[in-house]
């Protein structure tokens, strides 16, 4: 039974969920998007075995991320509820942390949560 909660020790799954608005400039088909979680320590969660890697940005920087999630995108129409489960293996740290989601090399939308 999955209940919400903000306290870091009882977090088994860390679940980023979000829409995106109406899309007016990619064109419509299957699209990557790259999210970023960043402990309070300001370390990036990474787990190779989980799907993390890294990308290039817009600029040819290289950008490591936590997951990466693919969605269908149709040009004129919002994508609601895009949800994106974390689990590691050893507890989550208290205190803020940064979630950052990338498309094609741009920053799309962050956001930050706080576990005590």
């Amino acid at each position: 039974k999955e209940k919400e909660t903000s306290k870091a020790n009882r977090v088994d799954v860390f679940r980023v969920t979000f829409d995106i608005d109406e899309n007016r400039i990619a064109e419509d088909g299957v699209k990557d998007l790259f999210v970023r979680i960043i402990a309070p320590s300001g370390n990036l969660l990474v787990n190779a075995a989980q799907g993390s890697g890294s990308t290039d940005t817009y600029d040819g920087q290289n950008l490591n991320y936590t997951t990466v999630k693919q969605i269908s995108l149709k040009q004129g129409e919002p994508v609601s509820n895009i949800s994106v489960d974390w689990h590691q293996d050893n507890s989550y740290e208290r205190g803020a942390y940064q979630i950052e989601i990338y498309n094609e090399g741009y920053k799309i939308g962050n956001s930050s949560i706080n576990l005590r």
